[in-house]
């Protein structure tokens, strides 16, 4: 009996735990919804920089000038949990649209720095969280993960 009672308060406390998380989650975005859409509406073309051996978005001042009135924290918060997001933008790489994750992405890169770093404190070459614009769903997940650690410890620094 006393195992049955266990296993019901676990299933109880996880229930819990999912159900807040979603609420969460849900209460940011929805508060941002009209900034999300400025964001995928904004028409930017990822074009190669042979110098800089990477590719350069058009439009950073339009993302710019979108991020501009909000919060930052909770700006940062809303682009991470934009990452995945693999509705179609507005804006393009090599004629097709990249997804609003990319976009979230970017607008990202201009609010909050991090660098990860290995057990010896040096900076990692490589780390999820940072993505280019041709993306995959799968890398784009891991992005987002990779982000939501950071901003669960506090560990970004603003512009």
């Amino acid at each position: 009996m006393s195992n049955i009672k266990t296993m019901v308060n676990i299933l109880c406390l996880m229930t819990a735990v999912i159900s807040l998380a979603a609420c969460t989650s849900n209460t940011v975005v929805e508060g941002k919804i009209p900034f999300l859409e400025k964001l995928s509406k904004a028409k930017g073309e990822f074009v190669w920089n042979a110098k800089l051996t990477r590719h350069i978005y058009s439009k950073m001042e339009v993302i710019e000038k979108i991020a501009a009135p909000e919060n930052p924290d909770e700006l940062v918060a809303v682009l991470v949990n934009c990452i995945d997001d693999a509705t179609p933008s507005n804006s393009i790489l090599n004629g097709k649209n990249v997804s609003l994750g990319v976009i979230c992405y970017q607008a990202l890169s201009q609010t909050a720095y991090y660098e990860s770093t290995d057990s010896t404190g040096d900076i990692k070459t490589l780390w999820s969280g940072h993505i280019l614009p041709t993306a995959s769903s799968a890398e784009l997940q891991r992005a987002k993960h990779a982000w939501v650690d950071v901003v669960n410890s506090k560990s970004y620094i603003l512009y």
